[in-house]
């Protein structure tokens, strides 16, 4: 299998304050990848950044609060664009059409799809494995998938 060279890249790591979390951001961060750590726990949160240093950010929110995660796209992506990159980002949600009419209660416009491969209704897709999907453009002018957890 082939590898892939993640040094220089970034990750978002929820639940980065203890546990299976945290061990994913140590082992990352070793990895020569930007950690942005997100916890809860603001305490735990700096310990880990004590220990790891500049490689490690940490952010104190729920990343499973769907706004969060939006939040957070955006400060990565205006981060990241910055170094000339493309970001991606994805917000695991358990209902899609229930996240669509929350997030466009705050704003969010979603994209609307009619190709072969995707069609939207009302900005949500139908994906091949059943699941639903939503992607929508934040002002950095980069999509956030919206997809099941």
């Amino acid at each position: 299998m082939p590898s892939t060279d993640i040094r220089d890249s970034t990750a978002i790591v929820p639940g980065a304050s203890r546990g299976f979390g945290r061990g994913i951001a140590e082992g990352l961060s070793r990895a020569g990848v930007q950690v942005v750590g997100v916890a809860r726990n603001d305490t735990q949160l700096q310990e880990v950044h004590a220990e790891l240093g500049d490689s490690f950010i940490p952010i104190s929110a729920d990343a499973a609060d769907p706004t969060v995660a939006a939040q957070l796209a955006v400060r990565l992506s205006a981060r990241v664009r910055s170094s000339g990159e493309f970001t991606q980002a994805v917000i695991h949600v358990t209902d899609a059409r229930a996240a669509v009419e929350e997030m466009r209660g705050r704003g969010a416009e979603f994209e609307e799809y009619d190709t072969p491969e995707t069609r939207s209704e009302n900005g949500v897709a139908a994906m091949p494995d059943g699941g639903e999907a939503a992607w929508f453009k934040y002002s950095e002018g980069n999509l956030v998938g919206v997809v099941p957890a």
